[in-house]
């Protein structure tokens, strides 16, 4: 099967990544990046890993098991935005030890996308629910800018850290 990650055992002992594709929970079009598929190769390997992400995002649900994963994984895990870490992959982005941006690359926060059907008590509940938001709260801190960043659904360059203070 084909698939928009490469792994490559670096002459040191660590491995790299290149991850550019949409995640998704199950390959439609044999490009998607799955957590079964990157699970299985995450730790068919030890040591550091640096992960060259480029992606425009995709399913929240399978990008939420790769951070998890990610956040497991024993070494350090660097992450390395070459392009684009945008929605679901600025989820992945947070799970990095280390987080860096090229001065070109770009990384956009929203809030998550949801259904939800029942009365308005139900739709209340399903306003409040965002895993989300929590992520980046404990990696960047600052709820109240980070929530005002995911409500205008910005796009961030490499001076992340200057926009979140």
């Amino acid at each position: 099967m084909r698939h928009f990650w490469n792994w490559v055992c670096n002459d040191d002992e660590s491995r790299s990544l290149y991850l550019d594709g949409v995640i998704a929970e199950e390959s439609w079009f044999s490009d998607d990046i799955t957590p079964a598929m990157f699970k299985e190769e995450l730790f068919a390997g030890n040591g550091p890993i640096t992960i060259h992400l480029n992606s425009p995002g995709g399913d929240c649900i399978a990008a939420s098991q790769i951070y998890t994963m990610l956040m497991d994984y024993p070494g350090d895990v660097t992450i390395q935005i070459d392009g684009m870490a945008a929605s679901a992959a600025s989820v992945i982005a947070m799970a990095g030890t280390h987080v860096t941006m090229s001065p070109t690359s770009l990384m956009m926060i929203h809030n998550p996308f949801t259904m939800a059907m029942g009365d308005t008590e139900e739709m209340r509940k399903a306003s409040f629910i965002n895993p989300i938001l929590w992520i980046f709260i404990e990696h960047i801190g600052e709820r109240c800018r980070i929530r005002y960043l995911l409500l205008q659904g910005q796009l961030l360059s490499h001076s992340l850290p200057f926009f979140l203070g």
